[in-house]
């Protein structure tokens, strides 16, 4: 092989890796953002929790079964889900119950 070809070749490789790199790094970038909105969200359930306010959350990912969540039937916020006893849901997955 001629050199100019493993020139090129090499050029190529680096090329893809670095643009590989950028798609990658805006995609964690992204997926942070995203986490960062999450959190945001799920302050502000709490704060609507404490207010008194109930909430249904799935109770795993692969059914829609869900529960109600309610801070007078005895259930508490524990880090980023609400808890009852040994059962934890995560507050990302309940929304607050509107009451028409």
């Amino acid at each position: 092989m001629s050199k100019q070809i493993i020139k090129d070749v090499a050029i190529g490789a680096v090329l893809f890796s670095v643009a590989g790199g950028v798609i990658i790094g805006m995609m964690l970038l992204a997926k942070s953002g995203d986490m960062y909105m999450a959190e945001y969200a799920n302050d502000d359930k709490k704060k609507s929790f404490n207010k008194g306010n109930s909430f249904r959350c799935y109770e795993n990912v692969f059914d829609n079964k869900k529960r109600l969540v309610r801070k007078s039937d005895g259930w508490s916020v524990y880090k980023k889900t609400f808890k009852k006893d040994s059962l934890l849901l995560p507050i990302y997955r309940c929304e607050e119950e509107t009451e028409f």
